[in-house]
């Protein structure tokens, strides 16, 4: 019988390599031989694995950083996302770094969820064109 690879198989030669085919086996998923990360705040990804022409299978798994997370050469840091351009507090917020995430509190006299909206009272809702027309005709506007 001929060369055995988990997951590989040959048509019908098994000394032509261009014969070899591969299914994709989702390591992080297998029950019987689980592959965890061992370090804090990672995570497996499953990647297509490979056979060289050693026939040499990559195992097609790798531990990566979680979100929130990044790769420092020896751990997974926590990334500082209050400190970055892309997270999403409204203006009136406060951004709080959290471990893998961040919050999002609106400051002081203003109230909201802290993303979409963090009003001080004082701004008029309008939940109809009507109500935007009269409001902005008569001097006011709608925040």
């Amino acid at each position: 019988e001929g060369a055995q690879v988990a997951g590989c198989k040959n048509r019908t030669n098994e000394t032509d390599l261009s014969d070899w085919y591969c299914q994709d086996v989702d390591e992080c998923l297998d029950t019987v031989n689980p592959h965890t990360c061992t370090l804090p705040n990672q995570v497996c990804l499953n990647r297509n694995g490979r056979m060289d022409e050693s026939l040499v299978l990559d195992p097609g798994w790798n531990c990566s950083c979680a979100d929130g997370w990044v790769w420092n050469g020896t751990w997974c840091n926590d990334v500082d996302e209050c400190s970055l351009p892309s997270h999403d507090c409204h203006a009136n917020a406060a951004c709080s770094n959290t471990a893998g995430s961040f919050s999002c509190d609106c400051i002081r006299g203003h109230f909201g969820d802290g993303l979409l909206d963090c009003s001080d009272g004082t701004q008029k809702t309008c939940s109809t064109v009507f109500e935007v027309s009269a409001t902005t005709a008569g001097g006011s506007a709608c925040w």
